[in-house]
């Protein structure tokens, strides 16, 4: 299932797919996180982690940031071997200058699909080509 929003306001469509269930409001905690801080001092194991992936944008409250793919790839696989459950990804395509460490967002989509690893998806990407081929993605593997 999908849902997508416009959000005219900020020009930022968003794309959210859940693999079961449906959409639940999302209560952000009050504290600025980033991944690189938690590749350094670990998650405290069992918690429920959402990641935000993007080179630019502030992460709302309650979230990880990493600016990479590659920091991403890293969060998630210390996730999975702490027993931390994804909450969700919210993945924006074009990475800047951050794309060199493992490419624009679209490739953590690939990674995650090559493992079969179907978390919550949510794209936040003012690239509407690259939102497209995103979302074209997420319908081909996401089901």
């Amino acid at each position: 299932m999908y849902i997508k929003i416009d959000d005219s306001k900020e020009g930022i469509i968003t794309v959210i797919s859940f693999q079961e269930g449906t959409s639940e409001d999302h209560p952000y905690e009050n504290e600025e996180r980033s991944c690189d801080h938690i590749s350094l001092f670990g998650l405290p194991k069992g918690v429920s982690v959402k990641i935000w992936l993007d080179d630019v944008r502030t992460a709302p409250d309650g979230y990880y940031t990493c600016h990479s793919v590659n920091k991403a790839k890293d969060l998630i696989e210390q996730c999975e071997s702490d027993h931390s459950e994804i909450e969700v990804i919210d993945c924006d395509h074009d990475l800047g200058d951050y794309s060199e460490d493992g490419g624009d967002g679209i490739k953590l989509l690939e990674w995650l699909a090559e493992r079969e690893t179907f978390y919550k998806i949510r794209l936040h990407t003012m690239n509407p080509v690259g939102f497209k081929n995103m979302l074209q993605f997420l319908d081909r593997y996401w089901r």
